[in-house]
């Protein structure tokens, strides 16, 4: 049954912290005797360094520029020339608006977990005793190993610390997927323990420190904790990126629908089940699915596999990974709808893209997926792990072109609500009631 996202559950109100942040990050800006605190982030991610530049595979350093605006910025991360044949550093770095603190480089899981381990520990223990008296906030993301280590190192300095969770770790959900279940029963071992892993750091993080969580499900899971977790939507969306001339350039044609899913592929974003609706189509559907992002190869193999084995290669492409710059957004505005069939989600960061571009959603009612669409007519929403309503939600588009036009004008309403600007600006607040001068920490 497709349910439509006006029936989803109202958006939660932070303590009416929309616009004071918003009046509160002008003041700060505008301000020439407001002294900036020092925030330093701590981000364990492999960044690559070649020829004076500095590339990630994360998109997170957008929102980390903006933050320059209200702090000065240090980020912490693992730094290094070796440019590792599995990942793509595609994304830029602007260092101009903050500075890099270079810890060992350690690409690739046996080089991450066990043989530069000791030597990152040991640089995270000189790092924070050198800066415990010029930091005043450490901002920590992800509960990952180094996350864990990086939080009892700043509580043993004294350093005030803020966590950051970008959606819920629930990572058995792979143990049963048809992907996985093709895999060692070793690996399924050590998914278990991993995932085991994962939710009890999220849960001590969060239960010690305050928080600043991406996803809808975990905000609602941890709310008891009060004013010390903030539900941030993370965008990458800013004012000027929001086109209502996308819609009126689009060619809105009977029965033809060009869809467009970005997202890394791996089995927890479901798009198995995208392939599968294809073959509940009618024969006479003209409509054709590109898929941008690369992850798991097994995945990817996979997926190729039932394209090949369902006969739709001149239906689905899986076109790999594309910058995020200019190029994307072309293929944002070249596309009719906008389709993620996750299993689980936090906040993806791409439904605001697609909005902003004034894309119609079908999206599967997961993490926090419905509170982005809550009270706006511009998505339908279906459930997880099943092809069928998502074919009938594809077919409903194709046929009715003035519900897909008015869907386009209800997501550009919904991107203005979720910009860059805001949502950093709201951040930057929160993050400034735990700076050491705000908490007499000395």
């Amino acid at each position: 049954m497709i349910k439509m996202s006006m029936n989803a559950q109202s958006a939660v109100n932070q303590s009416e912290i929309d616009s004071h942040a918003v009046m509160y990050a002008q003041f700060l800006m505008n301000s020439k005797q407001a002294e900036k605190k020092r925030l330093a982030i701590f981000w364990p991610c492999n960044v690559l360094l070649k020829n004076g530049k500095y590339s990630t595979k994360s998109y997170q350093h957008y929102q980390f520029s903006q933050l320059s605006d209200y702090f000065d910025l240090e980020i912490v991360a693992m730094v290094g020339e070796e440019e590792s044949p599995s990942e793509k550093f595609l994304e830029t770095i602007d260092s101009s608006r903050l500075q890099m603190i270079h810890l060992p480089y350690a690409y690739g899981w046996f080089n991450y977990y066990i043989r530069k381990f000791p030597a990152v520990v040991y640089s995270m223990l000189r790092l924070f005793w050198k800066k415990r008296k010029e930091w005043d906030l450490i901002l920590i993301i992800d509960p990952d190993v180094y996350s864990q280590i990086a939080y009892w190192l700043s509580s043993f300095c004294k350093i005030p610390a803020v966590v950051f969770i970008g959606g819920s770790y629930d990572f058995s959900i792979l143990l049963i997927d048809k992907v996985v279940r093709r895999k060692a029963i070793l690996w399924k071992a050590m998914s278990v323990v991993w995932s085991f892993f994962l939710s009890m750091s999220e849960k001590i993080l969060l239960d010690f420190s305050p928080a600043v969580v991406t996803g809808k499900e975990l905000y609602d899971k941890y709310c008891h904790k009060g004013g010390n977790i903030f539900l941030y939507n993370s965008t990458l969306v800013q004012e000027k990126d929001i086109s209502a001339k996308s819609i009126e350039q689009r060619q809105f044609t009977p029965r033809r629908l060009k869809l467009l899913c970005v997202c890394r592929l791996t089995p927890v974003k479901g798009i198995e089940y995208l392939i599968d609706a294809f073959k509940e189509l009618p024969d006479n559907a003209e409509i054709t699915l590109d898929v941008i992002g690369s992850g798991d190869p097994s995945y990817e193999e996979f997926l190729l596999r039932r394209i090949r084995e369902y006969g739709l290669e001149s239906k689905i492409n899986l076109l790999g990974s594309i910058p995020h710059d200019d190029s994307l957004m072309k293929l944002y505005e070249k596309a009719d709808v906008f389709v993620l069939p996750s299993i689980s989600e936090g906040t993806p960061k791409v439904l605001f893209e697609a909005m902003a571009k004034g894309l119609p959603l079908i999206v599967t009612a997961v993490g926090g997926i419905p509170y982005l669409v809550a009270g706006k007519e511009c998505a339908i929403l279906v459930p997880p792990r099943e092809a069928e309503p998502f074919a009938k939600a594809m077919v409903a588009l194709a046929e009715d072109v003035e519900f897909r036009r008015k869907m386009g004008e209800k997501s550009i309403e919904r991107a203005r609500e979720f910009t860059l600007e805001r949502q950093v600006a709201k951040l930057s607040e929160f993050l400034m009631l735990y700076a050491r001068k705000n908490t007499g920490i000395k």
